[in-house]
């Protein structure tokens, strides 16, 4: 009987000693669950490499015979070390402005290069704004920026009088990511509360009633030669540039056909003559996107640098349920080692650079890919695109938060 007794006893102490050995082992498992640290981007404007940048109609090497040539002529007449994008455009549209006086109807033989048209220039030759805006285009690309020439019409001008027509150049700002609109007969710039227009934005503003509100910025050189004040000559241009808003135009490159893509912003006529002459090769559209793409793009592609074993997480953790899951997730959760790789819609491209730290330098990277590992708090990692002439594309530029989740932030 006794020993029965001390059986049952000694039972009771057993169990209640495992249950203290179970509740310490519960009690050192949750103090021992790590805290979830969530992968959240808070700022990015990682966006889709347009592919559209094809259809540009740009030589495909900028070490052709022609542009060296160009360029070096450029070089012994202006210093434009010291400028970049986008000053450099004016500085470059100005000097073209001022190496002739408009005349609107002397055409060089088709075919004149841009070399010749300037050396003709310091000759004497005045030649019309086709002229300017070819030699301002060629000299840009010249350089290493993308640019292209812009047809503008009147509405009404495919049996308007002569005159209907204007051409302008466009050119991709790197430091601003867009295109920008060029005169380089008049040597102008627009701007509308600070920020410079490319000839679609220019449009909008004048059909919402705002031309008196647009910055004209020209050159006082260009004053001088022409003997006009600065409020009567922008004055006139703003006369002048109003009645383009019919449409713009430009030359693309669609399934090996160099067509007008002609973007309609005052009319919704297509027209098929100008002048009341046969114009070929037109493909209309309403959708300003298709002519003002973006490029000098990088994409950054996050890949992570380790492999997910989904059974092995199951049976590891003994996963039962999708609460369990979730309530496990601290154990397995991604953990923010990457091997990124880049993609561009940049013509011309060389090589891409990096920077991980916002006041660091660039790094230079050998191939397209780049390991990058977060620590806990904000992360920032930014890529660009560098081309031939070593200009380098628009930044691209993600901050990630490794750790607890921030409130809900606005994606830029």
């Amino acid at each position: 009987m006794i020993n029965r007794v001390i059986l049952s006893v000694l039972v009771v102490l057993a169990t209640l000693l495992l249950c203290a050995e179970l509740r310490a082992d519960n009690k050192d498992n949750n103090s021992k669950k790590p805290q979830l640290k969530k992968i959240t981007v808070i700022e990015s404007d990682n966006v889709y490499p347009d592919q559209r940048y094809t259809t540009l109609s740009l030589p495909k090497t900028l070490s052709t015979p022609a542009l060296k040539q160009l360029r070096e002529h450029v070089n012994k007449e202006i210093n434009t070390k010291n400028y970049s994008d986008p000053a450099v455009f004016f500085t470059l549209m100005e000097w073209v402005c001022l190496q002739w006086k408009h005349h609107a109807i002397n055409q060089p033989p088709v075919g004149t290069s841009s070399y010749q048209i300037l050396v003709n220039a310091k000759h004497g030759a005045e030649y019309r704004c086709q002229e300017y805006a070819q030699v301002l285009n060629d000299i840009l690309i010249s350089y290493g920026y993308i640019s292209r020439i812009v047809q503008l019409f009147q509405p009404g001008s495919s049996y308007g009088a002569p005159g209907s027509g204007h051409v302008g150049v466009e050119v991709w700002s790197n430091s601003l990511s867009k295109w920008i609109y060029l005169d380089p007969q008049w040597c102008i710039q627009i701007s509308y509360e600070g920020k410079v227009l490319n000839f679609y934005e220019l449009s909008e503003e004048i059909k919402k009633g705002n031309l008196a509100k647009l910055q004209f910025t020209t050159s006082e050189k260009v004053l001088q030669r022409d003997e006009q004040s600065g409020e009567m000559y922008v004055g006139m241009y703003g006369e002048f540039i109003q009645k383009y808003i019919g449409q713009v135009a430009v030359v693309l490159n669609m399934n090996s056909h160099l067509d007008f893509v002609c973007l309609l912003l005052g009319t919704h006529q297509q027209e098929l003559t100008f002048q009341g002459v046969p114009v070929n090769g037109r493909i209309f559209t309403d959708n300003y996107k298709n002519l003002y793409f973006q490029v000098n793009r990088t994409t950054i592609i996050f890949d992570y640098s380790y492999e997910v074993n989904w059974t092995e997480i199951f049976q590891k953790y003994k996963i039962q349920s999708p609460d369990e899951y979730v309530e496990k997730m601290p154990f397995f959760a991604a953990k923010p080692t990457y091997s990124l790789r880049f993609q561009n819609n940049m013509w011309w491209f060389k090589h891409y650079e990096v920077k991980t730290d916002p006041v660091g330098i660039w790094k230079k990277v050998n191939g397209d890919k780049y390991d990058w590992s977060l620590t806990e708090g904000i992360n920032t990692i930014q890529v660009r695109s560098v081309n031939q002439e070593g200009i380098p594309g628009s930044i691209t530029t993600v901050k990630i938060l490794y750790g607890d989740a921030p409130s809900p932030s606005t994606t830029r």
